[in-house]
């Protein structure tokens, strides 16, 4: 007897700095910080245009994509919400601020912060994915 595969979406989430600083937004549906960025859409097959998509929508800002930082996984509490129990694959990418403004989507997001290793702490919980992935990032960024 096989195993049965995995099923997930592909997320891809944007560590943008600026100058040291991390641009994180607040999804109010879920009372949590995140990154920026979001999921492959279906019939989207170019990863990078996906990404900048996203990328647009969410912030409306211009930025360089880096290097692959990590991969990781999120699966979405089952609450009354679009994205409800989906299980989402993130793929995680440096990236750095060139030009613009933040600009939220408010269906998605109703603030957001740019933070530094000094100050991150007092805006993500622990334990969450978005506490882990700065956390990782500030400890091996030179920032």
């Amino acid at each position: 007897m096989s195993a049965k595969d995995q099923l997930f979406y592909v997320g891809q989430k944007g560590l943008i700095n600026k100058e040291g600083s991390v641009l994180i937004m607040h999804d109010p549906f879920l009372d949590l910080y995140d990154l920026p960025g979001g999921k492959i859409q279906e019939g989207e097959m170019d990863f990078a245009k996906s990404f900048l998509r996203e990328i647009d929508e969410e912030t409306r800002l211009k930025i360089k994509v880096g290097k692959l930082f990590t991969t990781t996984y999120f699966e979405f509490p089952k609450i009354k919400h679009y994205n409800s129990g989906k299980k989402i694959f993130l793929v995680v990418y440096e990236c750095f601020y060139v030009s613009g403004e933040v600009t939220l989507d408010p269906r998605e997001h109703d603030s957001y912060l740019w933070v530094t290793k000094d100050n991150y702490l007092n805006s993500v919980k622990p334990g969450t994915n978005i506490y882990d992935l700065l956390e990782s990032y500030f400890s091996l960024s030179k920032v």
